[in-house]
């Protein structure tokens, strides 16, 4: 895996499943997010500071860390097998901008968060009938399928442009 340090490459040699094209294409991902972050919110309340507010900071931060992740190696490797250490770290860098430190309660915020977004994860009503072998099967060969032809097309594609 080319731009993969060894320790990640040992994590992701562990791999068992992977959960692909979650976001909006099988389940209401983001959805599943908004309403989990308010939960988590409300379960854990952060002293002071309303579920409104706290949704608000935790926004402004997440535009900022999100476009950065990628160049912090040791979240960033952390994130590909697992999302707590990067969803901790989200809630620590909320916490700061409320003027809070607090590692035990963004531990608990982060756990509620996951929670509660997995909660509300709910498959679109169509999922299922697309995952069937045979529309597998079919797609691979479908515009941006996976079949090793399409995928040498779409990589020739994007080197010339």
């Amino acid at each position: 895996m080319k731009g993969v340090n060894a320790a990640a490459k040992e994590r992701l040699s562990k791999v068992k499943a992977i959960y692909f094209d979650l976001d909006d294409t099988l389940c209401g991902y983001w959805d599943a997010c908004k309403i989990g972050l308010r939960e988590a919110f409300e379960q854990v309340p952060i002293p002071g500071v309303t579920t409104d507010h706290a949704i608000d900071a935790w926004s402004a931060v997440f535009q900022a860390f999100s476009g950065q992740l990628k160049s912090i190696d040791e979240l960033y490797d952390a994130y590909l097998t697992s999302g707590e250490r990067t969803r901790t770290h989200q809630m620590q860098l909320t916490l700061a901008a409320l003027d809070i430190e607090d590692d035990e309660l963004a531990g608990r915020l982060s756990q509620a968060y996951m929670e509660r977004r997995d909660a509300n994860l709910k498959l679109f009503p169509d999922a299922l009938d697309v995952l069937s072998v045979e529309n597998s099967v079919k797609s691979r060969t479908s515009h941006g399928g996976t079949a090793p032809q399409n995928v040498r097309k779409m990589a020739r594609a994007w080197v010339k442009r």
